[in-house]
């Protein structure tokens, strides 16, 4: 009986010798790199180090009194001349009441109501008045242009100094039409799903917005169209000029999205997308943006364009098991972190190993696998591995390691944990033997 236990005993500490010595996964973890001993250039903060960008910065400042410019819509009294017969009575201009009531109706807002009759401030910046002529009012406050107008009237001898009476309003403001297309899933409700869900984008989302005068920005826009990004979508705007597409593109893409096609592909593969003025809506922490308002300032023509953001994943495989996983958008996670997020344990029991670990991978897993080797890509196509003590990880951050897309993260048992995972399994199951 003695001579059989002796047996089952030399052939267990065979069996650990085996295991330990001809691992390839403790060789191959021996020659990675320790996270603590990782060079700064290899140690990537790129989201954690971001903050939003001030919202402040997409739009721009309008001017405490309005500035009439070509397009506005005024309505003009002038006592004795406009209307020409001095007994008529003011006419009063009624508000479009046909238009949908939206926060930018198209074709603008109009206010009502308002005595005067409409006119139509001209692409040169005049308005064309009876007896006086045509009047430059660009670039000119209300109170302005009724100076202005009173001034000219006195000049033409139409009415004795004291005696005028000028009134301008503006009925309806400028608007600059752009087109918003977003690449992202348009919900009216929050959605919530797992963190290792793939995100999946929904493409042709497009909307025509006409911006009244000193709203037409980037803020506004976006606003206008269902607010910022989704973390579907990329954390930055693309804007596309009208004069880089030219007319006939620029007047297409209004065009399909006025008929509710899909104008995604059109606007992404057009030459104009390689030159496109990108606005991030992040910045580094101290740095300042790396735009201007210019460049927030949106013309007659341009396009607004939310791309969908491409998957950006990590990879899981050794003794988890083997999965693609998203990051997030907007901030970091480390080694630790990406480890929760696939369901492994880190630095307890676990309790549900068979749906933890994938099948066949070894020894029993009661002590749970503390050892990871990150495989990262560099630019120069190589590869580094990367040895994370996670048992050190959760005491030291030099080991808590911010995982990059494309990482792939191996874990592995210690080779003091796999002899006692073996000792435990094999006491487990032989101990009837053993003891018989």
């Amino acid at each position: 009986m003695r001579s059989q236990k002796s047996k089952l005993t030399l052939r267990f500490i065979a069996l650990l010798g085996l295991l330990i010595s001809g691992s390839g996964c403790v060789t191959f973890s021996h020659h990675a790199i320790p996270a603590d001993r990782l060079p700064p250039e290899l140690r990537f903060c790129e989201k954690g180090c971001r903050v939003p960008v001030n919202l402040a910065l997409l739009t721009q400042t309008p001017p405490r009194s309005y500035v009439i410019g070509p397009g506005d819509v005024l309505a003009v009294y002038i006592r004795g001349l406009l209307p020409p017969n001095v007994d008529d009575p003011a006419p009063v201009v009624q508000g479009n009441t046909t238009v949908q009531q939206e926060y930018y109706p198209p074709a603008g807002n109009v206010a009502t109501p308002s005595i005067g009759v409409p006119l139509q401030v001209t692409d040169d910046g005049s308005l064309a008045l009876p007896v006086i002529g045509s009047i430059i009012v660009s670039g000119l406050t209300v109170q302005q242009a009724v100076d202005k107008i009173s001034t000219a009237i006195i000049n033409k001898e139409v009415v004795q100094k004291g005696r005028e009476y000028v009134y301008v309003s503006v009925v309806r403001r400028r608007v600059t039409r752009v087109v918003v297309v977003r690449e992202e899933v348009q919900t009216p409700a929050p959605t919530i799903q797992a963190r290792t869900a793939s995100i999946i984008a929904k493409r042709g989302s497009a909307q025509v917005v006409d911006l009244p005068a000193f709203e037409e920005d980037v803020l506004h826009a976006l606003t206008a169209s269902g607010g910022m990004p989704g973390s579907d979508a990329l954390n930055e705007v693309w804007i596309l000029r009208r004069e880089q597409l030219g007319d006939q593109s620029a007047e297409e893409v209004v065009a399909l999205a006025v008929d509710g096609a899909d104008p995604v592909d059109y606007v992404a593969n057009s030459p104009a997308a390689a030159t496109a003025k990108r606005i991030p809506l992040w910045t580094r922490d101290g740095e300042s943006p790396s735009f201007t308002q210019e460049d927030v300032l949106l013309e007659e023509g341009d396009i607004v364009y939310l791309r969908a953001r491409q998957q950006e994943v990590f990879f899981t495989g050794g003794l988890i098991i083997g999965s693609e996983i998203p990051l997030p958008r907007d901030h970091d996670i480390d080694v630790l972190e990406a480890v929760a997020i696939a369901n492994a344990s880190v630095g307890g029991p676990n309790g549900a190993s068979g749906q933890l670990f994938r099948a066949g991978s070894g020894v029993g897993n009661i002590i749970p696998p503390t050892r990871a080797v990150i495989l990262r890509k560099m630019p120069n196509g190589q590869q580094v591995a990367i040895r994370v003590d996670l048992i050190r990880a959760m005491k030291d951050p030099s080991q808590r390691i911010v995982i990059q897309p494309g990482d792939f993260i191996n874990l592995y048992f210690k080779p003091g944990e796999q002899l006692v995972n073996s000792a435990l399994n094999y006491v487990n199951v032989n101990l009837p033997i053993l003891f018989d």
